[in-house]
């Protein structure tokens, strides 16, 4: 009679902790207005422009445990 196995695993990811940056915003300085009086003309700048959108957790750790048998 053969016996089973056990196997223990343990993955981590981002240990150090560094930024890491999945997707940003586009980079797009803002919009500029023209209108026909120009005293109504404007610069209306882009305050998400570049800003992280998705970032990867820090300090990611997974156990699992897998049995043969």
């Amino acid at each position: 009679m053969e016996t089973g196995r056990i196997y223990l695993m343990a993955d981590v990811f981002n240990a150090l902790n560094l930024t890491m940056a999945e997707t940003r915003n586009s980079k797009l300085l803002g919009n500029y207005y023209n209108y026909p009086n120009a005293a109504q003309n404007r610069w209306v700048p882009n305050i998400s422009s570049g800003l992280l959108t998705k970032i990867l957790n820090p300090r990611v750790v997974r156990f699992g445990v897998r049995f043969l048998f």
